[in-house]
């Protein structure tokens, strides 16, 4: 006869699987992103893929951690800069990664500069095959955050200045045989701006995100959820004013990805 344990874990070629277990049989698993596109990208593994049956994985995952870094500028006053690199530690889930931008008046014949920083930290899971049919796929994160953002108009407000960050939840499920980035049904998201003065706001965020999708079984997948983050500055050009934006997802408690599940 076979043996049913209580409920434990299990390691995968994705992760931790969470479930109960069965000597001698298969194991029985309970069936358990309006997103910004800041980060498009090829999956890094050329391995074979393996073949997934319904589960929820957790810490530690197999695959790999993805990041991304794009600074840009415009005019002469602006600065944007890297203070802490993003990234994602598969062993824990966790990801960090803080940005900046800065902006100052200065001399444009466009009226304007600014300064701009995008960020992503995020994860690649191993590829699946033979999957056919609709599948469901769940991940959950807890983000955290401290983003500052202040607009300083200069004597007598006569310049024009304006700040901004905001944090886009991303997932996507990456059909490898054609190259086609499948969307989920779900989002998160976060905004904060100002024209005039500081804002500043330190909080975190528990959230789920959903994609269904009707797979082809010669088809292989990757699954491909992120977090992608970015500072804006922009200062006018006369005033003497300036501008900055800070985020940081190495808030209270931290910013990790809880699990992901597959069905």
């Amino acid at each position: 006869m076979q043996r049913i344990e209580p409920r434990g874990e299990s390691k995968t070629e994705f992760g931790t699987r969470k479930g109960t277990r069965v000597r001698g049989g298969l194991a029985l698993v309970p069936a358990l992103a309006a997103a910004v596109v800041l980060l498009l990208v090829l999956t890094p593994f050329g391995q074979a893929a393996a073949v997934f049956h319904p589960s929820t994985f957790v810490p530690p995952y197999n695959g790999k951690g993805l990041v991304q870094i794009t600074t840009s500028t415009l005019g002469c006053g602006g600065k944007a800069t890297v203070a802490k690199a993003p990234k994602f530690t598969t062993s824990t889930g966790v990801a960090t990664g803080a940005g900046r931008a800065k902006d100052s008046s200065c001399s444009s014949p466009l009226g304007y500069t600014w300064a701009k920083t995008s960020l992503s930290s995020g994860y690649f899971s191993r590829p699946m095959s033979h999957l056919s049919g609709l599948h469901h796929v769940v991940v959950q994160w807890k983000v955290s955050w401290n983003s500052t953002v202040s607009a300083n108009l200069g004597p007598g407000f006569k310049g024009a200045a304006s700040a901004s960050s905001f944090l886009v939840a991303t997932l996507y499920l990456l059909d490898e045989t054609n190259g086609t980035y499948l969307l989920p049904s779900s989002g998160w998201s976060f905004l904060s701006s100002t024209v005039n003065g500081t804002v500043h706001s330190s909080s975190s965020a528990t959230f789920s995100m959903y994609l269904n999708q009707t797979l082809v079984s010669s088809h292989t997948y990757v699954i491909t959820p992120a977090i992608n983050w970015a500072e804006y500055a922009q200062a006018g050009s006369t005033g003497h004013c300036s501008a900055s934006a800070f985020l940081s997802i190495s808030g209270p408690g931290g910013t990790k990805l809880l699990s992901v599940t597959l069905t």
